[in-house]
């Protein structure tokens, strides 16, 4: 399967890439994954997003945020052109974007759990998403205050179609206040095997319902919280991430980088240095 590179585009611009896609009628792009992030937002036709082994329909005012890893495709109906504008950016850019964006941490659910898979837009919503995106196309190399308000754009909308599904028919409650007890420091050492226990569920339908309301696994979840605790203790000046990794729960440290790699783009070294900090990283 092929993966493609944020460095391979050959038209990138300040570290992001951005473009109209437009498929024929029945056309079916090659199925593949990257190492960006990706954004896109449907302007006209219908079609099908071959997501993670899902089909979701496509249509006009959907958008949808995809994350480094996850494997996809486009294919447009017979009716007509499927066409949709996308934007490609760095997960390390994202994550340092999310971090002013959020609300305290422990009231806030980790992005990479909230947004990620489709939203249905309404119409003003659609509009709003639709000009900055093509804003930011016309004249993002001439203007580099674009591509944050367009990002801007895009995490209002779909926070705010996130919160209302947690409070609708959306994530189900028991399912979203057990995620949010990851945020307990007390807790989040503990085993997987405890989490499934405290869910209340079978391991296996919990595994099905967080797939398909978050789109990853109990596990990647719980990791993905543990990073994120690690960041911010890093952000508070705690420098020793070798101590850190370890009261997150990761008993591995191998293990502890490859992760907090995955979901920053970056070493805790790194991670450290562009939030403007000069201490070293232990």
């Amino acid at each position: 399967m092929r993966k493609i590179r944020l460095s391979s585009l050959s038209d990138r611009i300040n570290q992001h890439h951005i473009a109209v896609t437009r498929l024929k009628p029945r056309q079916r792009s090659e199925l593949h994954t990257h190492d960006f992030c990706e954004v896109f937002l449907v302007e006209e036709g219908q079609g099908l997003h071959l997501w993670n082994g899902r089909q979701l329909p496509l249509s006009p005012g959907c958008a949808a945020w995809i994350w480094p890893e996850d494997t996809h495709a486009y294919e447009a109906g017979s009716g007509q052109n499927l066409v949709f504008i996308n934007l490609a950016i760095p997960l390390a850019h994202w994550i340092a974007f999310e971090s002013l964006l959020r609300h305290a941490p422990d009231a806030a659910a980790p992005w990479a759990g909230s947004p990620r898979g489709h939203r249905r837009l309404d119409e003003l919503e659609a509009s709003r998403c639709a000009r900055a995106l093509h804003e930011l196309l016309e004249r993002g190399a001439s203007d580099r205050h674009l591509l944050p308000q367009a990002m801007t754009v895009m995490a209002e909308v779909l926070l705010e179609h996130t919160t209302a599904a947690t409070h609708g028919t959306g994530v189900p409650e028991w399912l979203e206040g057990w995620r949010r007890s990851m945020f307990e420091p007390e807790l989040l050492r503990r085993p997987i095997a405890f989490w499934q226990k405290r869910a209340g569920v079978s391991p296996a339908h919990l595994s099905r319902t967080c797939r398909r309301f978050y789109g990853m696994s109990p596990t990647e979840l719980l990791n993905r919280s543990r990073v994120d605790w690690v960041q911010r203790r890093l952000r508070a000046g705690e420098h020793k991430g070798v101590e850190l990794a370890l009261d997150a729960g990761f008993e591995n440290l191998g293990f502890f980088y490859r992760c907090f790699k995955r979901y920053t783009g970056c070493t805790p070294r790194q991670w450290l240095l562009r939030q403007g900090e000069t201490v070293p990283v232990g």
